[in-house]
């Protein structure tokens, strides 16, 4: 039997990402997913510095569940581009994608993605952030429009999907790949593995 799926108590994913779904599946983890919007996302980084930010974003997401579900351990995510000091979530439409995508062009950005893991019922939260530097090759106006045109981007914090179309655009991935595409599988091992410390009492 795979090991995560003898932890003791039913885990739920507080995110609507066809891609974490399927990387916590491919992980051999049995889960539900329950989302809980959140307003005004944006917000989150105009008050605060990023990596607090984007570290209250995730827990939001997972504490606004957790709280409905208090037996349950729930993880939640949110990831963010950031380039050139700008933090870039999702495009709002064509025109941004396509201003997001020229500016990595032949230039490196950070991709970084915070995931949380709650228990009401334990008393148990634990946040863990992962970032990866990301370079592209220069890319052609005709290469920026044609990916465009397959809509991939709309989607995607920062306006590309490393897994999709956009690989090609991809010279050097410095870090964790499944950051980039937006759900870190060692950073959730590691949480689920702080969760089982807590239980056995290592850790407080």
């Amino acid at each position: 039997m795979n090991k995560w799926n003898e932890i003791d108590r039913k885990l739920i994913l507080a995110s609507g990402s066809p891609r974490r779904r399927e990387l916590l599946a491919q992980m051999g983890v049995l889960f539900e997913v329950i989302v809980e919007s959140i307003d005004d996302e944006e917000s989150f980084f105009r008050e605060y510095p990023v990596h607090e930010a984007i570290g209250r974003l995730a827990r939001a997401k997972a504490n606004g569940v957790a709280h409905k579900n208090p037996w349950a351990l729930v993880i939640g995510a949110d990831t963010v581009v950031v380039h050139n000091g700008e933090v870039l979530g999702k495009p709002k439409d064509r025109e941004d994608a396509r201003r997001m995508l020229k500016g990595y062009s032949g230039g490196r950005h950070q991709v970084l993605t915070c995931v949380s893991l709650e228990c009401i019922e334990e008393g148990f939260h634990e946040s863990l952030v992962c970032e990866t530097e990301v370079s592209f090759r220069s890319i052609e106006p005709w290469e920026i429009e044609s990916y465009l045109d397959s809509a991939l981007y709309s989607d995607k914090a920062g306006a590309y999907g490393i897994q999709d179309d956009a690989k090609l655009f991809v010279d050097s991935v410095n870090g964790c790949y499944f950051n980039v595409v937006g759900f870190p599988v060692t950073t959730v091992i590691s949480l689920l593995q702080k969760y089982e410390q807590w239980k056995k009492g290592i850790v407080q």
